[in-house]
């Protein structure tokens, strides 16, 4: 995760919870039956994380004070690292309740997850909808699209 490259002060002031969220490893599934992805979801699996990854998005689409800004990057970036030691226990049931799911299909699938690193972007005016389609139009250009976009978000990950 990075800060966006614009030299305002607010937005270093993000980068302990980008620094935080780019520095924290998160598995994710890959070519799932999209049932199990459900079946998880209806269990309350993975709640967590998600929960505090909207409360993020929510927070700094709603922050535009430069002086709350540090305090409550500082915060999230705590609070990410406590959601993530329960996202990593939780994992662990995942990959059972997959391995019980695909019985023995599990043996013969290739790849069932994929660890990655997201790679953020938080400009200093917060996340604005508007710049959403321009995310999904500009997938080639990715690269020039975190410097220029006030909202993008891609999941880098090896495979």
């Amino acid at each position: 995760m990075s800060t966006h490259t614009s030299p305002n002060v607010e937005d270093t002031c993000w980068s302990a919870l980008t620094d935080t969220l780019r520095d924290l490893p998160l598995k994710f599934l890959l070519q799932v039956d999209p049932g199990f992805v459900s079946h998880i979801r209806e269990k309350g699996k993975l709640e967590q994380i998600r929960r505090c990854l909207r409360k993020i998005y929510v927070e700094i689409n709603k922050t535009d004070d430069s002086r709350d800004i540090l305090s409550i990057a500082k915060g999230f970036a705590s609070e990410i690292k406590d959601e993530y030691r329960s996202f990593q226990e939780e994992w662990k049931t995942v990959e059972v309740d997959l391995k019980k799911w695909m019985g023995k299909d599990f043996k013969h699938s290739l790849t069932t997850s994929v660890e990655a690193r997201m790679n953020l972007t938080i400009p200093s005016q917060g996340f604005k909808l508007k710049t959403i389609p321009r995310l999904i139009v500009t997938q080639k250009n990715k690269d020039l699209f975190r410097n220029s976009v006030s909202m993008a978000m891609f999941i880098d990950y090896k495979q």
